[in-house]
């Protein structure tokens, strides 16, 4: 059995189907839920930490455009460098997708206590 350093709840409320109560999420999946939780996060939405976030969503109503994209890949790895201190990106590719409206993210991180690069892949679109 694997040793679980990192734990947190799924944030999809989903219920255990043995114990009853929230479904957690271990190792790397909760900490690629923390990371694309804090990237979707704006500035000032924490409470007592207005310093904590990314504000890309402010970048969603820009023009997409590679430019805007670089904008995107630099903030979010400002935050995850500030931020999230159990992971380090190895590389990461924002890439304009005119057709859906949004960027798509690629990125390989490495967790400290985990040896093997772990590739997360996710949308960012505007939601209004």
């Amino acid at each position: 059995m694997a040793t679980i350093i990192y734990q947190d709840f799924d944030l999809s409320f989903k219920i255990h189907p043995v114990r009853k109560d929230l479904a957690l999420r271990t190792n790397a999946d909760a900490v690629v839920q923390a990371i694309v939780n804090l990237i979707q996060t704006n500035h000032f939405e924490t409470p007592f930490h207005p310093e904590i976030g990314c504000n890309v969503r402010k970048l969603l109503f820009e023009n997409i455009s590679d430019f805007t994209a670089r904008d995107i890949s630099r903030f979010i790895e400002e935050t995850i460098k500030n931020f999230e201190p159990r992971a380090e990106i190895h590389s990461l590719a924002v890439l304009a997708n005119g057709d859906e409206h949004g960027y798509n993210v690629t990125m390989t991180l490495f967790i400290n206590t985990f040896n093997s690069p772990l590739t997360v892949n996710f949308v960012l679109e505007r939601v209004r």
